[in-house]
């Protein structure tokens, strides 16, 4: 038999209001302590669930009456002798009987207070859930991230989060392209998502947290003799190396990217392979300076003339953020965690199109 069957549902609805913790709406329980046979019809769901009832109920048992029970509970003693009526009413069965100036339960009452124990104690631990949740004492942040972006900034940002949060859980997917990293996104299959900016989807909301200059990495021999800054004019001549094109169009810096190299010696699905070319001095190739200052020591970087950037952005969908999420936002806007990289223009605060840096 369910826990909470149709019968005991009834009985404890009233219409939902804010503000009682009391309250548990029907539509958050269901499936919990319902089964496919014993759910409530499709009014109950807007209506809650008046916990107030059976932790009245439970305290009668356990204070031996209705005056020590309305002592302990700092309540009228009215108001819970009102309560005891109304469950009994809404049952339609006694739940107490006299035996001389106390109270018994009676079959009902015994079937009942097993029944209120279990759901006010599953009540008790779900909120106990809720708040280390809250208190980012526990949960899990899943991110959708673009390119090199979960490597830089993405990898400090968490770091930051699980030092200060060590019960938290973070899952990183990197599906490989910014419209993919989107279609996570509106699917739910990520919370948030890191970008480059700017993005035309009107679903999601995107705020701007970064700029990063992309810079040329080449070995010890190619980048003998190269100007830093390198003039884009003589990129073309530099044997290179670039990612292959992905489904759903162009960045603005991969268009820029692409411009600036012209027709690449090597395309790669694999950053990987391009990165040990680069380091074998076989060819040059398009990184993000902070990417290459922690991945790649050994080979030299030659900003752009003029220098190109690409705009870091964190897309989500427009319903409230989790505290995990959000705790996440606040440290990438942190200027103690923001390092604004040489030449780069102000970041700015909104993801609306700014125009593409050639």
């Amino acid at each position: 038999m369910p826990l909470l069957d149709t019968t005991l549902m009834a009985a404890l609805c009233r219409p939902v209001t804010g503000g009682d913790k009391d309250l548990i709406p029907v539509a958050a329980i269901v499936g919990t302590y319902g089964s496919s046979a014993g759910r409530p019809s499709e009014p109950y769901y807007r209506v809650g669930v008046d916990l107030r009832l059976l932790r009245f109920f439970v305290a009668i048992i356990d204070h031996g009456g209705v005056t020590r029970a309305a002592e302990a509970l700092y309540v009228a003693q009215p108001s819970v002798s009102q309560a005891l009526r109304t469950l009994e009413q809404r049952l339609g069965v006694s739940l107490f009987e006299r035996v001389g100036r106390g109270l018994r339960l009676t079959d009902a009452g015994r079937e009942l207070e097993v029944r209120a124990r279990s759901v006010l104690a599953e009540v008790e631990e779900a909120r106990a859930r809720v708040d280390r949740v809250a208190r980012l004492d526990a949960g899990r942040l899943t991110v959708a991230a673009a390119s090199t972006l979960a490597i830089h900034p993405l990898g400090p940002w968490v770091k930051h989060l699980l030092g200060a949060h060590p019960g938290l859980q973070v899952h990183v997917s990197e599906p490989g392209s910014v419209p993919a990293v989107l279609a996570e996104i509106t699917d739910g299959a990520a919370e948030i998502g890191l970008v480059e900016l700017p993005v035309h989807k009107a679903s999601l909301q995107t705020v701007e947290l970064a700029q990063e200059e992309l810079v040329i990495a080449a070995g010890p021999g190619l980048a003998a003799g190269l100007p830093d800054p390198l003039p884009r004019a003589l990129v073309p001549d530099l044997p290179s190396g670039a990612l292959a094109r992905v489904p759903g169009g162009r960045t603005a810096s991969e268009r820029t990217m692409a411009e600036v190299l012209g027709e690449p010696r090597i395309r790669s699905a694999h950053r990987q392979l391009l990165w040990e070319l680069v380091g074998q001095d076989v060819l040059v190739t398009f990184v993000s300076r902070a990417v290459a200052e922690r991945l790649l020591p050994d080979v030299e970087l030659r900003s752009l003339d003029p220098p190109v950037f690409r705009r870091v952005g964190l897309a989500h969908r427009p319903e409230r953020l989790t505290p995990a999420a959000q705790a996440l936002l606040e440290i990438a806007l942190s200027p103690r965690v923001r390092r604004p990289r040489r030449g780069a223009p102000p970041a700015t605060s909104s993801g609306d199109p700014m125009p593409d840096r050639p």
